[in-house]
Formats: structure tokens, sequence, C-alpha cells
């Protein structure tokens, strides 16, 4: 296994662990859900099965989570947030792929497209619209990312309306998508389903891994 180093540091007063693999060549920032913090127990598994495949990470919170806080700060403060994760990443010189879960990964994708200072984005249970609330959806800033985009969805997220998911996906030229089986928005398997949580969470793993190495990285 490679050798990696595990940190836990404050960057602009907000908790951020970073995994660094240290012959990688790429970088995966990721930020949590909403109503979860930077122990977001998706994101340690997933930065855990990246730092086995060789890659590095680092996972934040953003500052209404750092003070425990229910309400999430303003569009402005999120951004910012992460803005300067990126910033404070660019020490490693590494190629770098941003997104998260839900709300982390949406403010990446609003980041992703007002900047080209990334190589490319990573969105898991994104939300593409407000829970039976389709009609109200706005993903428009999508189509100006001229990015590979990876989306890992679950086929049961109620976030994610199926005819707007594949209209939206239509818009986007760089898209990849990833759907989990019987998975909800919190990627946690309905009772059909055949599959545990860690067999999803290893499913979209996997998928992003592979999508990384023949997309992102090239």
């Amino acid at each position: 296994m490679e050798k990696s180093s595990a940190i836990s540091v404050k960057i602009d007063g907000v908790t951020a662990l970073a995994s660094i693999v240290g012959s990688s060549d790429s970088l995966f920032l990721y930020a949590p859900g909403s109503s979860s913090n930077v122990h977001d127990p998706f994101g340690a598994f997933l930065s855990q099965f990246l730092t086995l495949q060789g890659i590095s990470s680092i996972r934040f919170q953003f500052p209404y989570q750092e003070a425990d806080k229910r309400s999430p700060d303003s569009a402005k403060v999120l951004k910012e947030t992460w803005r300067s994760i990126i910033r404070w990443s660019r020490q490693y010189q590494l190629k770098t792929i941003i997104g998260g879960r839900s709300l982390g990964g949406k403010v990446a994708s609003y980041v992703a497209s007002e900047d080209e200072e990334i190589d490319a984005l990573a969105l898991f249970a994104y939300p593409f619209h407000a829970p039976g609330r389709p009609a109200l959806a706005q993903n428009e800033h999508l189509t100006h990312i001229n990015l590979p985009i990876f989306f890992c969805t679950g086929t049961r997220d109620n976030f994610a309306n199926a005819d707007l998911v594949t209209k939206t996906l239509s818009s986007l030229t760089q898209a990849s998508f990833h759907s989990l089986e019987n998975a909800d928005h919190g990627f946690s398997p309905g009772k059909a389903a055949t599959e545990t949580k860690e067999q999803l969470w290893s499913q979209g793993a996997i998928a992003f891994v592979k999508w990384l190495e023949s997309y992102a990285l090239n």
C-alpha cells in the first residue's frame, strides 16, 4: 500500500482532514451534506477507499457545521469556504477534483461554474431539485462547467426526479452518470434492496475511481 499521511488542520477557521498519498498525482476535495459535518460517514469511507487506490483527499466542513448550527451559511460564505480549501490545497501541486455529497457537491458545482482552476467535478447525491418540486429545479449553472463531471445518484433519491435528471444530463457534454440501485438520498438501501449500505458505498467509490482513471485524469 502507498505511504500516506493523515493530518487535521484548520483552514480559515474550519476543520479539514487531509489524507495525502506520497506518490499520488491527484487530489479529491470533499464537502459533506447539509446535515452532516467533516466526519460524514460516506466521506470517511470514500477517503479511505481513495487512499488505498493511491489517490489523495481532503474533507472539510462549512462554518455553520464548525459551529454546530443547523442552518447553512449564506451562498457567499459557502462558496468562499470552498475557495479557501482549494487555495490551501495548491501546496500539493496535484490534479484537483472537487465535489461532495448533496449540499457540499451543489456548492462545489457553483464554484466550478465560476472558476477554471480545477480539473474535474464529482457529485454524490447531487440535489437536482427540492423533494417533490422538480419543476423548480435550478441547474442551469451546470451548463457553464467545461470540465468532466461525475454524478452518483440513488434510484430512490427524492432529490433526483428521473425525467429531470435525464434532461439535465442531456445538456452536459462531459457528464458521466452512475446510479445506485434502490439507494436513497443518503445512499441507504430500500427494503427490497439486496445490497447493504456498505456495498452500495463500495459500488459508488469503485465507479468514481474508474471514472477518474478513464476521463478526469487523462
